[in-house]
């Protein structure tokens, strides 16, 4: 019953945030900070707007390759 909650509310966020990255008091922040990989693949799956998924593709390949460069660099400290 609370996962199912959970799933809910997630899915209506997602919907809500596909409308929010239009205005800049939020799609600043987005771009600057990111959303959890969680959020954004709910997003890819549930978002219509092809463009907003392209982007969001970009956005979560950049932050891909961030923690995959942080990541070489703490095995290479190892």
């Amino acid at each position: 019953m609370f996962c199912q909650d959970n799933r809910d509310k997630e899915q209506f966020l997602a919907e809500v945030l596909e409308n929010l990255v239009d205005e800049a008091e939020f799609r600043t922040p987005l771009q600057r900070m990111g959303c959890a990989f969680g959020m954004a693949t709910l997003a890819l799956q549930i978002w219509k707007d092809p463009e907003k998924r392209t982007e969001t593709v970009a956005l979560l390949r950049t932050r891909a390759s961030r923690i995959g460069g942080r990541l070489a660099r703490v095995r290479s400290q190892t």
